[in-house]
Order: structure tokens, then sequence, then C-alpha cells
């Protein structure tokens, strides 16, 4: 038999979760939320890829700062298919990570 507070407890779809919890982030988001180069509309999948692999393991403050000038430096997959693999790491020094970043980035291209 079920404890008494499992027989209680109001039981909520989960859709109905999901559509609540989306609607609080939301929310938050309009009052809170900060605004990044990268969650601008209508950028290319080259532009959210970037940001994406820049994003990982860094905070999104320092790439904030790092990645329009990352984009204006290799602006396409062939200007970053087409740059030297120690370029690449040298740009991304101070974003950390660069060695790693910058194969995979290579690999991308």
């Amino acid at each position: 038999m079920a404890p008494l507070k499992e027989k209680n407890r109001r039981r909520i779809p989960p859709q109905k979760k999901i559509e609540f919890f989306q609607e609080k982030i939301l929310e938050w988001y309009s009052t809170d939320g900060r605004w990044y180069h990268w969650r601008k509309k209508g950028l290319t999948y080259y532009q959210y890829i970037i940001a994406e692999v820049l994003l990982q393991r860094t905070k999104a403050d320092t790439i904030a700062k790092f990645y329009p000038n990352f984009l204006k430096e290799f602006p396409d997959w062939k200007a970053l298919g087409n740059a030297n693999v120690k370029k690449i790491e040298k740009y991304l020094i101070p974003v950390g990570l660069y060695r790693q970043r910058s194969k995979r980035l290579m690999g991308l291209a």
C-alpha cells in the first residue's frame, strides 16, 4: 500500500509540467535574461555552431566579448577552413581550451 502522502498528492500530467516550466522560464527571461550576440535572430548556422563550440566549458560573458571579433576574423566556413590551425589556436588563447577548440573547429570546417 502506498504511503498516505503519495496517495493524496495531486497528479499533474507531464505535458502540463513542461508547459508550466516553459512559461516560468520565459517570464524570468523577459525580466532577468541577458542578451548575447548569438541570440540575435537571423544568424547563419555557422554563427550558431561557432557560438556552441566557443561556449563549451566557458562563461557566456567571456565569449560575449570574444565572439564578434572571432566572426570578423573567420566570417564563414571557408575562411575558417583556409586558416592555419596555429592561427586559430593563437586567436582562441584568451578563452582557454584553445587546442581542443581549434581542432574541433578545423574538423567542422
